[in-house]
């Protein structure tokens, strides 16, 4: 069975799934609760959300998947 990796993405209004699209309720999630992938990266056009969420995530000790994606 092949894992699947994706980032997580931030905008103004929504964090997302890379993989699917959809909506993250959780900002601390390490997978996707609806397609399963992990998140390995946090990715956004503005840099200060992205800094905003590993902060947070960094804080509650919650880590991206260090696996290395086979794409």
């Amino acid at each position: 069975m092949t894992t699947l990796f994706a980032s997580i993405l931030v905008d103004f209004r929504n964090i997302r799934c890379d993989y699917c699209k959809v909506a993250l309720h959780d900002e601390l999630a390490t997978e996707c609760p609806t397609c399963g992938a992990q998140f390995d990266d946090i990715i956004s056009n503005h840099v200060g959300l992205v800094q905003r969420l590993r902060s947070k995530r960094d804080e509650a000790g919650v880590k991206l998947s260090s696996a290395t994606r086979g794409d």
